[in-house]
């Protein structure tokens, strides 16, 4: 093959147990779309979800060090400290 006429997506074979496939086999009639895009749309919400979560443990463990805390006692504290401040905006 040359360079232009190289394939722009990969091919990948994977085993489901019959009651996914027909969940997915399902979808995708009612949407009147392929079982490819179906697994395409799942796998990038699942790996957009896997950042998310990532970015959020990150933020977490920023905080963590910022504030010092150390247990769930030190969260409860912060927590009562803002409570306290939002009460007293009101």
């Amino acid at each position: 093959m040359g360079v232009n006429n190289m394939r722009k997506t990969k091919i990948v074979n994977m085993s489901i147990n019959e009651d996914l496939y027909k969940r997915i086999d399902e979808l995708a009639k009612k949407r009147k779309t392929s079982k490819s895009q179906i697994f395409k749309e799942s796998i990038m919400s699942y790996l957009d979800d896997v950042n998310r979560w990532e970015e959020i443990r990150r933020w977490g463990e920023m905080m963590v060090k910022k504030y010092a805390i150390k247990d769930e006692e030190d969260i409860e504290k912060i927590r009562e400290e803002y409570d306290q401040e939002s009460k007293s905006k009101s």
